[in-house]
């Protein structure tokens, strides 16, 4: 069967053999667990800032983004502006709400692919699973 990025005229996009990466013996790639997690737990305390309620946080932004209608009833292009500044506003906090709950999935995978490293190493200095 062809590949199917050089059937669509896109060679180069099939890493091949020889990509970095793919022989963990010859390219001398580990993984530690400890650090992981320490990552994992540096990446929780700038989440703590994206989340809570200082500056550049979701909350800070939410309302630095805020903006109340001081207009009269009879004013519709002023109407129109306020509506138009308050959409953008949720559409913004939708957004920043978004990347906090991304960025917190992303601390929950560093943690898993720590701690499923950590069992198989485990396992494997036990003689590996038993049979």
């Amino acid at each position: 069967m062809a590949d199917p990025d050089e059937r669509l005229g896109l060679p180069g996009l099939n890493p091949g053999k020889d990509w970095p990466g793919l022989d963990p013996d010859r390219d001398g790639i580990t993984f530690s667990p400890d650090k992981l997690k320490k990552i994992a737990k540096d990446l929780e305390q700038e989440l703590d800032r994206l989340a809570g309620g200082m500056p550049g946080s979701l909350s800070h932004m939410s309302e630095a983004t805020r903006v109340p209608y001081a207009g009269t009833d009879d004013w519709e292009a002023g109407e129109t502006l306020h509506k138009s500044l308050k959409q953008g506003n949720e559409h913004f906090t939708e957004i920043y709400r978004g990347i906090v709950d991304d960025y917190r999935t992303a601390i929950a995978l560093i943690y898993a692919g720590a701690n499923d490293y950590e069992a198989v190493e485990r396992l494997a200095s036990n003689g590996g699973i038993p049979g």
